[in-house]
């Protein structure tokens, strides 16, 4: 098997390891890079001040740290809520939910476009609808009335 060289920590890996982005599973997980997806936001200038040199941020992502004596940091997606994590009983082998979300599973990942030349940013959620509804989620449902509009 071939070796291909990861193009963040530029550490060669097996051929399997490293994806069609040049990216290895290590540094998709331990940096949250998402993988590639079409854009969000049309292809128009800048709102603001008509600019067409737009940065594409797939993944905003926040830093933090868990762990008691022995911190732990980690990077994750910024994302409107995380499902819950699971764990696989010994008994009967159930996966129940615990009480804690699960890093590793984002829902509703906020991505962002910078304009190059004034900085406006605009931001907008990836899959919406697989976003959980529910106070164990910190979200809820809006409905607008119909007859309203988006203009003032």
């Amino acid at each position: 098997m071939a070796m291909k060289t990861c193009s963040v920590c530029e550490e060669e890996q097996w051929e399997d390891l490293v994806d069609d982005e040049g990216i290895c599973e290590s540094c998709r997980k331990n940096f949250a890079i998402p993988r590639q997806s079409p854009a969000l936001r049309p292809l128009t200038p800048c709102r603001r001040c008509g600019g067409r040199v737009i940065v594409r941020c797939r993944a905003i992502r926040e830093r933090g740290a868990s762990g008691g004596d022995y911190v732990h940091a980690y990077i994750a997606p910024l994302a409107a809520t995380f499902a819950r994590a699971t764990r696989e009983t010994l008994f009967r082998k159930r996966t129940v939910e615990q009480n804690k979300p699960d890093l590793a599973q984002p829902a509703g990942v906020f991505e962002a476009y910078i304009c190059r030349a004034c900085g406006l940013t605009e931001i907008y959620t990836r899959d919406p609808e697989t976003i959980p509804i529910g106070p164990e989620y910190a979200t809820e449902l809006i409905e607008v009335p119909s007859g309203e509009t988006p203009f003032r």
